[in-house]
């Protein structure tokens, strides 16, 4: 992988991580891997088959893993 992609996906995984140790995430590192994997997998999806549902879904699921990682003070906002 060229240097400017790695240095992206460094710059999101660590965006991700410092906003969950931010808001208090007992694992923030495993939260930052997990949202990570839900970008790239929404963003290729959204890429290959232009359906703008998987942008829906993948909100829908980074609420379900951000309601399971936080503490109680954040959820529901």
């Amino acid at each position: 992988m060229d240097t400017a992609a790695s240095d992206y996906r460094r710059w999101i995984r660590k965006t991700f991580a410092d906003l969950a140790e931010e808001a208090g995430a007992a694992a923030p590192s495993t939260l930052a891997i997990q949202l990570h994997a839900l970008w790239d997998g929404a963003a290729q999806s959204l890429q290959m088959d232009h359906h703008p549902e998987v942008v829906r879904a993948a909100r829908d699921a980074a609420a379900a893993l951000l309601d399971a990682a936080l503490p109680v003070t954040y959820k529901a906002l």
